[in-house]
Protein backbone atom coordinates (compact mmCIF):
# COMPACT_ATOMS: atom_id res chain seq x y z
CA UNK A 1 0.00 0.00 0.00
CA UNK A 2 1.09 3.55 -0.71
CA UNK A 3 0.15 7.02 0.40
CA UNK A 4 -0.90 8.48 -2.93
CA UNK A 5 -2.01 11.93 -1.82
CA UNK A 6 -1.75 14.28 1.18
CA UNK A 7 -4.00 17.35 1.15
CA UNK A 8 -4.34 20.19 3.64
CA UNK A 9 -7.97 20.47 4.71
CA UNK A 10 -9.76 23.72 3.83
CA UNK A 11 -11.65 24.13 7.09
CA UNK A 12 -8.66 23.43 9.33
CA UNK A 13 -5.13 24.26 8.20
CA UNK A 14 -3.65 22.03 10.91
CA UNK A 15 -5.31 18.90 9.52
CA UNK A 16 -4.49 16.84 6.44
CA UNK A 17 -6.43 14.27 4.42
CA UNK A 18 -4.50 11.09 3.68
CA UNK A 19 -5.23 8.97 0.61
CA UNK A 20 -4.00 5.38 0.45
CA UNK A 21 -4.00 3.72 -2.98
CA UNK A 22 -6.03 6.64 -4.34
CA UNK A 23 -8.77 6.18 -1.72
CA UNK A 24 -9.43 8.63 1.13
CA UNK A 25 -8.29 6.92 4.28
CA UNK A 26 -8.57 9.45 7.15
CA UNK A 27 -7.74 12.94 8.33
CA UNK A 28 -4.81 13.52 10.68
CA UNK A 29 -3.40 16.42 12.63
CA UNK A 30 -0.22 18.07 11.45
CA UNK A 31 1.54 16.80 14.58
CA UNK A 32 0.76 13.22 13.57
CA UNK A 33 1.94 13.89 10.03
CA UNK A 34 5.26 15.15 11.37
CA UNK A 35 5.60 12.39 13.95
CA UNK A 36 5.48 9.66 11.30
CA UNK A 37 7.24 11.79 8.63
CA UNK A 38 4.51 10.92 6.14
CA UNK A 39 5.02 11.80 2.49
CA UNK A 40 3.46 11.14 -0.88
CA UNK A 41 4.40 7.78 -2.47
CA UNK A 42 5.41 6.39 0.92
CA UNK A 43 4.89 2.66 1.27
CA UNK A 44 2.86 1.71 4.36
CA UNK A 45 1.74 -1.54 5.93
CA UNK A 46 -1.45 -2.35 7.77
CA UNK A 47 0.54 -2.07 10.99
CA UNK A 48 1.75 1.40 9.98
CA UNK A 49 -1.80 2.55 9.30
CA UNK A 50 -2.97 1.18 12.63
CA UNK A 51 -0.23 3.09 14.47
CA UNK A 52 -1.08 6.29 12.61
CA UNK A 53 -4.79 5.91 13.43
CA UNK A 54 -3.93 5.24 17.07
CA UNK A 55 -1.72 8.33 17.25
CA UNK A 56 -4.45 10.43 15.65
CA UNK A 57 -7.01 9.26 18.21
CA UNK A 58 -4.60 10.02 21.02
CA UNK A 59 -3.84 13.47 19.64
CA UNK A 60 -7.55 14.22 19.20
CA UNK A 61 -7.98 13.87 22.96
CA UNK A 62 -5.12 16.27 23.60
CA UNK A 63 -6.50 18.74 21.05
CA UNK A 64 -9.93 18.66 22.67
CA UNK A 65 -8.36 19.39 26.04
CA UNK A 66 -6.57 22.41 24.54
CA UNK A 67 -9.91 23.73 23.26
CA UNK A 68 -11.43 23.23 26.69
CA UNK A 69 -8.60 25.10 28.42
CA UNK A 70 -8.81 27.95 25.91
CA UNK A 71 -11.98 29.10 27.68
CA UNK A 72 -10.19 29.63 31.00
CA UNK A 73 -8.15 28.04 33.77
CA UNK A 74 -9.25 24.58 34.86
CA UNK A 75 -8.12 22.00 37.39
CA UNK A 76 -6.77 18.57 36.53
CA UNK A 77 -10.00 16.96 37.75
CA UNK A 78 -12.20 19.31 35.73
CA UNK A 79 -10.17 18.54 32.61
CA UNK A 80 -10.27 14.80 33.22
CA UNK A 81 -14.02 14.88 33.83
CA UNK A 82 -14.57 16.96 30.70
CA UNK A 83 -12.56 14.61 28.46
CA UNK A 84 -14.29 11.56 29.89
CA UNK A 85 -17.72 13.05 29.19
CA UNK A 86 -16.65 14.34 25.78
CA UNK A 87 -15.55 10.86 24.68
CA UNK A 88 -18.64 9.20 26.14
CA UNK A 89 -20.87 11.64 24.23
CA UNK A 90 -18.88 11.07 21.05
CA UNK A 91 -19.19 7.29 21.33
CA UNK A 92 -22.92 7.61 21.88
CA UNK A 93 -23.38 10.00 18.97
CA UNK A 94 -21.34 7.87 16.58
CA UNK A 95 -22.72 4.59 17.98
CA UNK A 96 -19.25 3.20 18.59
CA UNK A 97 -17.60 1.26 21.38
CA UNK A 98 -15.20 3.06 23.73
CA UNK A 99 -11.56 2.90 22.68
CA UNK A 100 -9.66 0.41 24.88
CA UNK A 101 -6.87 2.93 25.56
CA UNK A 102 -8.88 6.12 26.00
CA UNK A 103 -8.43 6.27 29.79
CA UNK A 104 -4.66 5.96 29.29
CA UNK A 105 -4.71 8.63 26.58
CA UNK A 106 -6.64 11.00 28.83
CA UNK A 107 -3.99 10.64 31.54
CA UNK A 108 -1.20 11.09 28.99
CA UNK A 109 -2.88 14.25 27.71
CA UNK A 110 -3.16 15.58 31.26
CA UNK A 111 0.49 14.76 31.92
CA UNK A 112 1.54 16.58 28.76
CA UNK A 113 -0.63 19.59 29.55
CA UNK A 114 0.84 19.72 33.05
CA UNK A 115 4.38 19.66 31.67
CA UNK A 116 3.44 22.46 29.27
CA UNK A 117 2.00 24.51 32.19
CA UNK A 118 -1.50 24.50 30.74
CA UNK A 119 -2.59 22.65 33.87
CA UNK A 120 -1.38 23.75 37.28
CA UNK A 121 -3.68 23.19 40.25
CA UNK A 122 -1.68 25.47 42.55
CA UNK A 123 -1.69 28.37 40.10
CA UNK A 124 -5.39 27.77 39.43
CA UNK A 125 -6.18 27.73 43.17
CA UNK A 126 -4.21 30.89 43.88
CA UNK A 127 -6.01 32.71 41.07
CA UNK A 128 -9.37 31.34 42.24
CA UNK A 129 -8.80 32.52 45.81
CA UNK A 130 -7.71 36.01 44.76
CA UNK A 131 -10.61 36.43 42.34
CA UNK A 132 -13.39 35.25 44.63
CA UNK A 133 -12.00 36.94 47.72
CA UNK A 134 -11.77 40.31 45.98
CA UNK A 135 -14.78 40.21 43.66
CA UNK A 136 -17.31 37.92 45.35
CA UNK A 137 -16.20 38.35 48.97
CA UNK A 138 -16.35 34.62 49.63
CA UNK A 139 -15.01 33.42 52.95
CA UNK A 140 -12.12 30.96 53.40
CA UNK A 141 -14.26 27.95 54.32
CA UNK A 142 -16.41 28.30 51.21
CA UNK A 143 -13.36 28.71 48.97
CA UNK A 144 -11.82 25.58 50.49
CA UNK A 145 -14.98 23.56 49.84
CA UNK A 146 -15.22 24.75 46.26
CA UNK A 147 -11.58 23.94 45.52
CA UNK A 148 -11.97 20.50 47.07
CA UNK A 149 -14.97 19.88 44.81
CA UNK A 150 -12.76 20.81 41.87
CA UNK A 151 -10.34 18.08 42.91
CA UNK A 152 -7.51 20.22 44.26
CA UNK A 153 -5.29 18.50 46.84
CA UNK A 154 -5.56 19.78 50.42
CA UNK A 155 -1.91 20.82 50.67
CA UNK A 156 -2.29 22.94 47.51
CA UNK A 157 -5.44 24.55 48.90
CA UNK A 158 -3.56 25.37 52.11
CA UNK A 159 -0.86 27.09 50.11
CA UNK A 160 -3.35 28.93 47.90
CA UNK A 161 -5.21 30.29 50.93
CA UNK A 162 -2.14 32.39 51.74
CA UNK A 163 -3.44 34.65 48.97
CA UNK A 164 -6.29 35.64 51.31
CA UNK A 165 -4.94 38.01 53.99
CA UNK A 166 -6.73 38.24 57.32
CA UNK A 167 -7.31 41.96 56.84
CA UNK A 168 -9.25 41.34 53.65
CA UNK A 169 -11.26 38.57 55.28
CA UNK A 170 -12.39 40.93 58.06
CA UNK A 171 -13.09 43.72 55.57
CA UNK A 172 -15.18 41.41 53.35
CA UNK A 173 -17.21 39.99 56.21
CA UNK A 174 -17.97 43.46 57.58
CA UNK A 175 -18.95 44.77 54.15
CA UNK A 176 -21.29 41.84 53.57
CA UNK A 177 -22.90 42.23 56.98
CA UNK A 178 -23.39 45.98 56.57
CA UNK A 179 -24.91 45.57 53.11
CA UNK A 180 -27.23 42.81 54.33
CA UNK A 181 -28.44 44.99 57.20
CA UNK A 182 -29.20 47.83 54.78
CA UNK A 183 -31.23 45.82 52.28
CA UNK A 184 -33.09 43.39 54.55
CA UNK A 185 -35.65 45.88 55.76
CA UNK A 186 -38.27 43.26 56.58
CA UNK A 187 -36.49 41.92 59.69
CA UNK A 188 -36.55 43.25 63.26
CA UNK A 189 -33.10 43.58 64.94
CA UNK A 190 -33.04 40.15 66.59
CA UNK A 191 -34.04 38.35 63.39
CA UNK A 192 -31.70 40.51 61.34
CA UNK A 193 -28.76 39.44 63.50
CA UNK A 194 -29.75 35.79 63.14
CA UNK A 195 -30.10 36.09 59.36
CA UNK A 196 -26.84 38.02 59.03
CA UNK A 197 -25.01 35.39 61.04
CA UNK A 198 -26.40 32.62 58.83
CA UNK A 199 -25.52 34.52 55.66
CA UNK A 200 -21.91 34.95 56.76
CA UNK A 201 -21.68 31.30 57.72
CA UNK A 202 -22.97 30.28 54.28
CA UNK A 203 -20.42 32.61 52.72
CA UNK A 204 -17.63 30.71 54.44
CA UNK A 205 -16.67 32.83 57.44
CA UNK A 206 -15.87 31.25 60.81
CA UNK A 207 -17.76 31.66 64.07
CA UNK A 208 -15.27 33.96 65.81
CA UNK A 209 -15.11 36.44 62.94
CA UNK A 210 -18.90 36.39 62.57
CA UNK A 211 -19.28 37.28 66.25
CA UNK A 212 -16.78 40.10 65.86
CA UNK A 213 -18.54 41.49 62.78
CA UNK A 214 -22.06 41.20 64.20
CA UNK A 215 -21.14 43.58 67.03
CA UNK A 216 -20.18 46.20 64.45
CA UNK A 217 -23.37 46.02 62.36
CA UNK A 218 -25.50 49.15 62.50
CA UNK A 219 -28.97 48.03 63.63
CA UNK A 220 -30.37 51.50 64.21
CA UNK A 221 -32.47 51.53 61.04
CA UNK A 222 -33.94 48.14 61.87
CA UNK A 223 -34.69 49.26 65.43
CA UNK A 224 -36.47 52.36 64.13
CA UNK A 225 -38.62 50.24 61.85
CA UNK A 226 -39.38 47.61 64.48
CA UNK A 227 -42.63 49.13 65.73
CA UNK A 228 -44.04 49.38 62.21
CA UNK A 229 -42.82 45.89 61.35
CA UNK A 230 -44.30 44.48 64.51
CA UNK A 231 -47.68 46.14 63.93
CA UNK A 232 -47.90 44.84 60.36
CA UNK A 233 -46.84 41.34 61.38
CA UNK A 234 -49.23 41.31 64.37
CA UNK A 235 -52.16 42.24 62.15
CA UNK A 236 -51.16 39.51 59.72
CA UNK A 237 -50.89 36.91 62.47
CA UNK A 238 -54.14 38.07 63.99
CA UNK A 239 -56.00 37.49 60.72
CA UNK A 240 -54.37 34.08 60.40
CA UNK A 241 -55.01 32.68 63.89
CA UNK A 242 -58.34 34.27 64.88
CA UNK A 243 -60.11 31.91 62.45
CA UNK A 244 -59.41 29.02 64.81
CA UNK A 245 -58.57 30.60 68.15
CA UNK A 246 -59.62 33.41 70.47
CA UNK A 247 -58.75 34.90 73.81
CA UNK A 248 -55.70 33.54 75.62
CA UNK A 249 -55.14 30.79 73.04
CA UNK A 250 -55.08 33.34 70.24
CA UNK A 251 -52.51 35.43 72.13
CA UNK A 252 -50.38 32.36 72.73
CA UNK A 253 -50.36 31.33 69.06
CA UNK A 254 -49.56 34.85 67.91
CA UNK A 255 -46.79 35.25 70.46
CA UNK A 256 -45.13 31.98 69.43
CA UNK A 257 -45.29 32.86 65.73
CA UNK A 258 -43.99 36.41 66.18
CA UNK A 259 -41.14 35.38 68.46
CA UNK A 260 -40.02 32.90 65.79
CA UNK A 261 -39.89 35.85 63.42
CA UNK A 262 -37.52 37.67 65.77
CA UNK A 263 -39.79 40.11 67.58
CA UNK A 264 -39.12 40.79 71.27
CA UNK A 265 -41.52 39.24 73.76
CA UNK A 266 -42.05 42.49 75.67
CA UNK A 267 -42.88 44.42 72.50
CA UNK A 268 -45.36 41.73 71.44
CA UNK A 269 -47.06 41.89 74.82
CA UNK A 270 -47.16 45.69 74.67
CA UNK A 271 -48.88 45.61 71.27
CA UNK A 272 -51.44 43.11 72.54
CA UNK A 273 -52.14 45.27 75.56
CA UNK A 274 -52.76 48.25 73.29
CA UNK A 275 -55.07 46.16 71.09
CA UNK A 276 -56.80 44.17 73.83
CA UNK A 277 -60.20 44.50 72.12
CA UNK A 278 -58.99 42.23 69.31
CA UNK A 279 -58.74 39.32 71.76
CA UNK A 280 -62.10 39.66 73.46
CA UNK A 281 -64.08 36.47 72.97
CA UNK A 282 -67.46 37.07 71.40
Amino acid sequence: MKITRIEKQKKNSERYSLYVDDEFWMGVNEAVLVKFALFKAQTVTAKDLNEIAEAEYQHSIYSQAIKFLAHGLKTVKETRDYLTKYLADRHKEQEEQPHPNEALYIEQAIEKLTEQKYLNDLFYSQSYVRTHANLNQKGPALLRRELQQKGVAVHLIDEAMREYPTELEVENAQALADKYARIKKQYPPKKLIEKTRQMLHNKGYDHDLIQQVIHEVDLSASAERQDDLLAKEAEKQLRKWRRKHSGFQLKQKMTESMMRKGFDYDLIKAWMAENEEAFIEE
